[in-house]
């Protein structure tokens, strides 16, 4: 009965010892992104939202991941359709495009304090972010035509002269890296984000890029940890 008591109790122990060192914190905030490969864009100003999970091993490093819904993509992309029969002069077009990604990151946290309550925290690793739904539309820069998208859809486009041209969407996963810096004062957190994108979204979408389309996101956000204890 003892040692039942004693397996329990280092059970309890334990338990308690790695609660204490994780913390849960929900998180919001604003994305300004934009996408390398192209001739010009506008940044698209959009949204984030998740749950973040700090494990701390020591008051000085631990390991961050969660999970995130957040906005990618850009306005007015100026460039030329993928279609190497089409005329240059006649080929000139400009597309918005807003994706909604489901994130996972998995970051390195390291932790300094500054002053009593106020501590700053450097983050750094990859990500993993999968492609929920999207839209968009294109058209001629004079805008004389313009037509609605699903960038990761496939589409089509079709002249008299040239015919039938089929594109693939855009690919479901953006994997990268991301670099956060982060103040934390008692449970409130306030940081800055960006994602650099090193996956190829598209070699092929309708506009053509000089190294494939990855997306560029800075994001700034407000989180709150939970208090548990």
């Amino acid at each position: 009965m003892k040692i039942f008591v004693c397996i329990i109790s280092i059970c309890i122990l334990n338990f308690t010892s790695l609660y204490s060192q994780l913390s849960i914190s929900p998180n919001v905030g604003i994305n300004i992104s934009s996408l390398s490969g192209v001739e010009s864009s506008q940044s698209l100003i959009s949204c984030n939202a998740g749950v973040s999970a700090l494990y701390n091993f020591s008051s000085f490093w631990g390991l961050e991941s969660g999970i995130y819904i957040t906005q990618k993509g850009a306005n007015n992309i100026k460039g030329t359709i993928n279609i190497s029969e089409y005329p240059i002069n006649a080929d000139l077009v400009s597309m918005d495009l807003k994706t909604t990604y489901m994130k996972i990151p998995l970051m390195l946290s390291i932790g300094h304090s500054l002053y009593k309550d106020l501590s700053i925290r450097l983050k750094s690793g990859p990500y993993f972010s999968y492609g929920l739904s999207g839209k968009g539309s294109i058209g001629r820069l004079d805008n004389t035509y313009k037509a609605g998208i699903r960038p990761f859809d496939s589409m089509s486009f079709e002249t008299s002269a040239y015919g039938r041209k089929v594109f693939p969407g855009i690919n479901r996963w953006d994997i990268g890296c991301s670099f956060n810096v982060e103040l934390v004062m008692y449970n409130l957190q306030i940081g800055v984000l960006y994602d650099l994108g090193i996956s190829k979204l598209s070699n092929y979408f309708p506009v053509r890029g000089a190294d494939g389309l990855k997306n560029r996101t800075w994001s700034a956000y407000v989180a709150y940890k939970l208090p548990f204890r």
